[in-house]
């Protein structure tokens, strides 16, 4: 009898540890996941700054319903997964624009970016890293 109340004693111990291992797991997948896309969202920001800055094209024309084939090639370039993802770029103000990286409709990641009036050069501004 004790060796049978001992044995079911361990048996729910060992059961309990492994919920807790499952769930750790669990939460160190979610963690790798959400990593991934943040450096995927990043890379896909930098893709479209180094975009405008190599094509010299307006901001303007990378809007979210834009309609320019200059908005196609850019995704094709900097988007891994087009049907699922989406990136454009919003006016701010006069010279100063967000670009703005969604995934399954959600905005992931976004960065300010101010254009010299003078020179059209692009630069991000200082502490505009935005993440959701």
């Amino acid at each position: 009898m004790v060796t049978a109340v001992m044995l079911v004693a361990l048996l729910l111990l060992v059961l309990g540890s492994y919920r807790a291992i499952f769930h750790q797991i669990k939460v160190g997948q979610n963690e790798l996941k959400a990593r991934q896309l943040h450096w995927q969202a990043e890379g896909a920001l930098e893709c479209l700054f180094s975009y405008l800055k190599v094509t010299d094209i307006s901001p303007e024309w990378l809007s979210a319903d834009s309609a320019s084939h200059h908005v196609t090639h850019m995704r094709s370039l900097c988007l891994s997964k087009p049907s699922r993802e989406l990136l454009y770029v919003e006016h701010l103000a006069l010279s100063q624009f967000r670009l703005v990286y969604q995934r399954d409709s959600v905005t992931v990641l976004s960065k300010a970016v101010e254009v010299d009036p003078v020179s059209g050069e692009g630069r991000w501004m200082q502490g505009a890293w935005s993440d959701y």
